[in-house]
């Protein structure tokens, strides 16, 4: 994330509070948002661990980098390509879609596993470095590998959004690629902080969402 750790510990406070009112409001509105409800919790989660990554980046502690930078990578890596199509599969109710939304959270659960564990396991080595005011995560930096992996993981965390047939999801679905897009364009050496960043505010946008949910109704 941009600016620094101070940035990154009120972001993870506003997220994680926004997140257990989501989360608490799905539950005793319609329990078929719950997982959705729980994105903006859970970018908390991650938001703090990068808060950390900067504390241990800017004291110099090599092994608290590489511990925290794992475990913000986690959630970038191996989250949020299976979490996305499964938080949008209870919500759904037409057969077809649901069925594509399955194999989504299926193959992107592969997928993280293919990005993540090579990274987790030391088979792949990554820096970790700051880069104007962000926080760059030097991982899979070789081309047309990169580019690759780029696709693949916009593919599992933005068609999702699409395949629903959920006005309310969709319009979420179409912020969250317009911060894609812009992380690209403007952010490309810093991507996986920033477009998580920007994601991670985009997710306060679900407490209208789920305030305007109807009891038990999908």
């Amino acid at each position: 994330m941009c600016f620094g750790p101070y940035t990154s510990f009120t972001a993870s406070a506003i997220l994680l509070s926004a997140g257990a009112y989501t989360t608490h409001k799905a539950a005793g509105k319609n329990k078929h948002y719950l997982f959705f409800a729980m994105i903006p919790f859970i970018f908390g989660l991650q938001q703090l661990l990068e808060g950390f990554v900067w504390l241990a980046l800017l004291n110099n502690h090599e092994n608290a980098v590489h511990a925290a930078s794992l475990g913000y990578l986690f959630f970038a890596f191996f989250i949020w390509p299976f979490y996305i199509p499964l938080s949008i599969l209870p919500i759904e109710n037409e057969t077809k879609r649901i069925n594509v939304l399955r194999y989504f959270s299926l193959l992107g659960v592969l997928y993280g596993i293919v990005i993540y564990s090579p990274l987790l396991l030391g088979l792949k080595s990554f820096t970790t470095e700051i880069a104007h005011y962000s926080i760059n995560y030097i991982t899979y930096d070789t081309n047309p590998l990169v580019s690759i992996y780029l696709f693949v993981y916009a593919c599992f965390v933005a068609l999702p959004f699409f395949i629903t047939s959920k006005p309310r999801i969709k319009k979420f679905g179409i912020l969250l690629i317009l911060a894609l897009f812009v992380s690209l364009y403007f952010y490309l050496y810093a991507f996986t902080s920033v477009w998580c960043f920007f994601a991670a505010l985009l997710s306060l946008y679900l407490i209208d969402s789920i305030n305007k949910l109807n009891h038990q109704a999908k």
